[in-house]
């Protein structure tokens, strides 16, 4: 049996983190972030882990050894795994789709988030995941959206497989991962 990654890209807040983990809770996905090389960096060098930080860290260490670090660290992950199901979240650039749909003996589904952008504001807001965001302005949150991170997330969306538009309840937004797990499991 093929190994399966869904990558899921979106926009801050759009949800890819509530769908990575549902995967992973209901279905057994490996679940893997890109950011957490970034943030275990940063906790060791007792860096707070805001936005800007991370972005910071991405930059220098893409600037250092390649755009394709991050994916190389995820991939050789994957390739080493015994599971036969991942989860990739916050997937921000096409030099990590190509790395994840180029493993050899592996299917790879690119799924993209979109969200009303007072609902992800919101929804930032209200998480408070990064250091600082539980305090952001809409302003501060508009502006995050012109970090080097984050120019490169949209143009993902007409490669994605599946886009959920994440507008609705919960129960809507499991529904349609449900429907989108049973596509890609049937394949």
């Amino acid at each position: 049996m093929k190994k399966i990654i869904i990558g899921i890209a979106g926009e801050m807040a759009s949800g890819k983190g509530t769908v990575a983990d549902y995967l992973a809770r209901k279905y057994g996905a490996i679940y893997m972030r890109y950011s957490k090389v970034l943030r275990d960096i940063l906790d060791r060098l007792h860096i707070p882990q805001d936005r800007t930080e991370l972005n910071k860290v991405s930059v220098a260490l893409r600037d250092a050894f390649g755009d394709e670090l991050l994916s190389d660290v995820l991939k050789s992950d994957i390739e080493k795994s015994s599971e036969q199901f991942f989860v990739v979240e916050a997937i921000r650039r096409q030099s990590e789709v190509d790395a994840l749909s180029n493993i050899e003996g592996v299917e790879f589904f690119l799924l993209y988030m979109q969200t009303d952008v007072r609902k992800r504001y919101d929804r930032l807001v209200e998480r408070g995941e990064n250091i600082g965001d539980a305090q952001k302005s809409f302003e501060e949150f508009e502006q995050d959206h012109a970090l080097t991170t984050e120019k490169t997330i949209g143009p993902l969306k007409s490669q994605a497989h599946h886009v959920i538009t994440n507008d609705g309840t919960l129960a809507d937004l499991l529904a349609e991962v449900d429907g989108v797990y049973r596509d890609v499991t049937m394949k």
